[in-house]
């Protein structure tokens, strides 16, 4: 065992992918303990409906800004010149721009009937009207931080999510204390705002000059890189819905206050994770996409994550089944000790998103995207049919939850095993 582990913390502390994510997972964790150790002050200053708005608007930005820029942006990392990717940048913000635009138009007209069919209260509609604007600016951060990763500026990623969120918490806070309403809310925006603003700061300092881009070029690259509209965002767009849809369903059938003890509970599990994953995938990206260019081998990269997966399922089991309750009942509060019951039924289906969402971008740099979509589709297809199970209780309506993402990412690993087997076969047949 000590072998084993010498043996990986050597590998990590010679790869220069270890480095990189190390880099951008440091910085992530940072930015996100901001708002986990704010949780405990801000759901003792709002009620659960407002949080139960709250989670709702959250996961429409979630599963909207994924699809507004028609999933351009994650062609930005993969031309061999920075002129083209900052075509690509250009084309994939000039749509997010567009299509944002166009969301705001739709809820500006429909949005009675979208209160009801959601199941909030008219006092909360500037939650719904401000997810255009987020959707935009979330859209927005995720090009930046692309052409940060294309550069290797993994340190400014870092810094400028941790800038955004230590200013959506002190505004969260302020906001409260200086009793304006919808202080979640704007302190939300003022968090996207800072992290757009402090990023373009970021990206002309790394070679971006917008007098390289043209429209000729723009309307090149968007047939060069048309797999990524074509392929890759309705099925991106249903995997958004996989992750984000069960709060709107909960908050639809099961009340606002449900949606809040559910949101937080994955809150204190996804966030860190997915973020640490976010970084992770971001990384090999840039890394496997370099390798398959050459055609070479990545097996480090893959033992790299399956042991950083493998490190963080232990500590989360160790924390959250002998103590869920507890701890969510000394940090936010008795009320919300619920929320820790919950926690422990979510911590396996979240832990293995974890492995599956570090490794999406292995398909994106493999040029697999087909292979991804059906497993998106088919992963979009079980979570939606928990739509025909809201009789159940809310307790066993989590445990159907749990059982349908297990299965799925069962599905995914599968999947992902094919993939790399026959990249290696490949390998192999042309030496």
């Amino acid at each position: 065992m000590n072998l084993f582990l010498n043996k990986y913390i050597q590998r990590v502390r010679t790869s220069d992918f270890a480095r990189n994510t190390s880099t951008l997972v440091s910085g992530t964790v940072l930015a996100q303990l901001i708002p986990i150790l704010i949780q405990p002050v801000i759901r003792r200053f709002y009620s659960t409906e407002v949080f139960g708005a709250y989670a709702v608007y959250n996961s429409l930005v979630g599963i909207l800004y994924v699809i507004t820029s028609l999933r351009y942006e994650q062609a930005i990392i993969l031309p061999k010149k920075d002129e083209e990717a900052m075509n690509v940048f250009s084309l994939a913000q000039t749509i997010n721009l567009l299509v944002s635009f166009s969301i705001g138009i739709l809820i500006a007209i429909f949005y009675k009937p979208l209160l009801a069919f959601l199941n909030i209260s008219e006092n909360h509609v500037w939650f719904l009207f401000a997810v255009p604007v987020t959707t935009f600016l979330f859209n927005l951060q995720q090009s930046i931080n692309l052409w940060l990763i294309r550069k290797k500026a993994f340190l400014s990623v870092s810094k400028n999510k941790v800038a955004r969120r230590s200013l959506e918490g002190i505004a969260q806070i302020t906001f409260r204390y200086l009793k304006l309403p919808y202080g979640l809310l704007l302190g939300d925006i003022i968090g996207h705002i800072t992290n757009s603003l402090y990023g373009f700061r970021q990206v002309f300092r790394n070679g971006f000059h917008f007098r390289n881009v043209s429209k000729i070029k723009i309307r090149q690259l968007s047939k060069v890189y048309s797999e990524y509209p074509k392929y890759n965002t309705l099925s991106t767009f249903l995997n958004a819905c996989s992750l984000l849809l069960p709060t709107i369903i909960i908050n639809k059938f099961y009340g606002s206050e449900n949606a809040a003890y559910f949101d937080l509970a994955r809150l204190l599990l996804l966030t860190p994770i997915a973020l640490v994953a976010s970084s992770i995938s971001n990384v090999m990206l840039q890394r496997i996409s370099e390798k398959h260019r050459h055609k070479q081998c990545f097996k480090k990269e893959l033992l790299t994550i399956l042991g950083l997966g493998a490190l963080i399922a232990v500590a989360e089991m160790i924390i959250i089944l002998p103590f869920g309750e507890q701890l969510f009942g000394i940090a936010f509060g008795t009320e919300w000790t619920f929320s820790g019951t919950i926690a422990k039924q979510l911590m396996w289906p979240f832990l293995l998103y974890f492995i599956s969402f570090s490794f999406t971008s292995l398909f994106l740099a493999l040029q697999k995207v087909k292979a991804l979509s059906v497993y998106q589709v088919i992963n979009f297809l079980l979570i939606l049919s928990l739509w025909w199970f809201t009789h159940l209780s809310f307790e066993k309506f989590i445990s159907l939850f749990v059982y349908f993402n297990i299965i799925s990412a069962l599905l995914f690993a599968f999947l992902l095993s094919t993939v790399v087997i026959r990249y290696k076969r490949g390998l192999h047949s042309n030496v």
